[in-house]
């Protein structure tokens, strides 16, 4: 297991605090965790802690939403036939399914196409083409995807269809030649969050349009399609995402569409919705569509009245990601092995590995889990003749986008963001490919992104965890990317007895206060009792708060992320 870097807890401004504490009449350790994340002044910790739909910049203020609106007005008014063509993964299926159900309740002529990830590949491609111009659309409305599709959308323009791109990726030297391309990350585009996720971008667009029609179509009733993209997307919760999941989760828990009520059955939660059941629960479930299937199943899921069709969808959704997580864990199984072996190289800074007999669908998962494991960006790639389609994860402080740019006359083609991508790759220039992806990557590892940071809030005693402290903190919610649970250093506990390996994998053990024992457990931390030891004495722990829920028991917890001998 890597070992981790503890950073903090930060210097933290007293009287930003005080200012705080009486402004908001939060508990200081909240203010304490606001201020250390740069929410330093009453106004902005009110903003965060109060996210609600005011907050949301004007929707024109996206380059190209104007001319996108008033050529989808065109389309309704003259009854033209609109596909909406998103990507296969969570974010193009929700953003989809938002566009659909809202032009749909506008009266358009609408209909929605995904692409088949092993027929037709990623995106707006080539190889689609036929059979999005079979539907014979006027107009096509790009999800989550097209910003790098210059040949394709000039293709279409060929054939007398416009096309409007709407995504957040990442453009590339040349926009495609669409009837309006809204992508906040585009250049002299003055709308002020560059971090929507596509299903972001196009509630945004949607917004502007029903404003421009002075509809009655009520769009907050999609919100729960929002935070659920969103969230799956792994794009940071500050800002304007921040806003979207926390009014989104509020539409979830209605569980107003017969889709989410399917889908949160087939997941067996009974609980109220938050944040890590969109990641860890939902979203795979309707990846899963996508990467063995037809991502269409899922956005059928969302957009379909009838109960027993949205049950039938859930459960086939539910089935297919079991399948995935075999076939998933399988892959990283082999993947391990070839490191093992010498494959990637050794201790390379970046890592590439390719197999003929891995599955394109899945690479993506278990690429995320080496990155887990070695915390060093990594590439897999599924071999399939002489060319590859490959999934690239990354760490924080490296790009993959510009490492990938780096290796741009070796790849037929290539995506994404700075911590994701795709490409395709032909056979002969794998092992150039290999060692110039290591280079590139290592040119951009330094002191501070090389180990990963474990960082902490603030610190804390043990006998102040309780109950009411977890509730306190949980006006920080919803966590998740860029806003993780606030982490918290607890010096010299003393365990009570040995920790245990519990579960798969995960460590359990208590520490001493006044008040009985403190319950810790440390998810995928058992193997630390196998390879450090466990140090005797007093130790030092890091961790987050939560209350544990067992039995209709409510007991509070520290869920560990990492320990060690105490240090004076």
């Amino acid at each position: 297991m890597t070992r981790k870097n503890w950073v903090g807890p930060p210097r933290i401004d007293e009287h930003a605090v005080a200012a705080i504490v009486d402004e908001l009449r939060v508990p200081p350790l909240v203010a304490r965790v606001l201020v250390g994340r740069g929410k330093a002044d009453p106004a902005s910790a009110r903003t965060f802690l109060e996210p609600n739909l005011d907050q949301l910049s004007d929707p024109l203020l996206l380059r190209g939403a104007k001319a996108a609106i008033d050529r989808i007005l065109q389309a309704l008014r003259t009854k033209q036939r609109i596909v909406v063509f998103g990507d296969f993964d969570v974010d193009g299926v929700t953003g989809t399914s938002l566009a659909y159900r809202t032009l749909q309740e506008l009266g358009a002529d609408v209909e929605y196409f995904l692409p088949k990830r092993l027929l037709h590949g990623y995106g707006l491609s080539k190889k689609v083409l036929p059979d999005l111009l079979a539907r014979e659309p006027s107009l096509v409305l790009t999800v989550d995807c097209g910003i790098r599709s210059v040949e394709e959308v000039a293709a279409l323009a060929n054939r007398g269809v416009d096309t409007i791109v709407t995504d957040h990726h990442e453009p590339g030297p040349e926009l495609p030649p669409a009837v309006s391309v809204v992508d906040p990350k585009q250049e002299g585009c003055p709308y002020p969050d560059k971090r929507l996720a596509g299903v972001g971008v196009m509630f945004q667009l949607m917004r502007g349009l029903v404003r421009e029609l002075e509809h009655e179509v009520e769009l907050t009733q999609h919100l729960d399609l929002v935070a659920l993209g969103t969230v799956a997307d792994v794009v940071p919760l500050d800002g304007e995402n921040r806003v979207l999941v926390a009014e989104g989760l509020k539409v979830l828990n209605r569980r107003a569409k017969v889709g989410v009520m399917a889908l949160v059955m087939a997941s067996e939660i009974e609980d109220e919705l938050e944040s890590w059941h969109l990641a860890y629960l939902l979203g795979p479930r309707i990846n899963a569509a996508g990467r063995l299937g037809d991502a269409e199943q899922a956005v059928r899921l969302f957009t379909v009245e009838d109960t027993t069709v949205a049950n039938d969808l859930a459960r086939h959704l539910d089935e297919e990601n079991r399948r995935r997580q075999e076939i998933s864990a399988s892959t990283l199984e082999q993947a391990l092995d070839a490191i093992d072996r010498g494959v990637a190289g050794k201790n390379p800074d970046g890592i590439v590995l390719a197999s003929n007999s891995w599955h394109p669908g899945v690479i993506g998962i278990a690429t995320a889990k080496l990155v887990e494991r070695f915390h060093r960006p990594s590439a897999l790639i599924a071999m399939d003749g002489d060319e590859g389609r490959g999934s690239v994860r990354s760490i924080r402080g490296v790009d993959v986008c510009e490492v990938l740019q780096g290796c741009e006359d070796l790849l037929v083609q290539y995506g994404g963001h700075s911590m994701a991508a795709g490409l395709t790759i032909r056979r002969e220039n794998l092992a150039d490919f290999r060692t110039r992806f290591a280079r590139a990557v290592g040119e951009q590892l330094d002191d501070q992104n090389s180990v990963p940071q474990l960082k902490i809030d603030a610190e804390l005693r043990v006998d102040e965890i309780d109950i009411d402290l977890a509730q306190q903190l949980d006006r920080l919610a919803p966590f998740g990317y860029g806003n993780p649970r606030p982490t918290f250093l607890l010096r010299d506990v003393l365990p009570i007895g040995r920790p245990r390996a519990v579960g798969r994998g995960h460590l359990k053990m208590s520490v001493r206060r006044e008040e009985g024992g403190l319950d810790c457990i440390g998810f995928d931390l058992a193997s630390r009792l196998e390879n450090c030891g466990f140090p005797d004495g007093p130790i030092d722990i890091v961790g987050h708060v939560s209350v544990n829920e067992w039995n209709g028991r409510r007991s509070v917890q520290l869920q560990l992320g990492d320990f060690r001998g105490a240090r004076s």
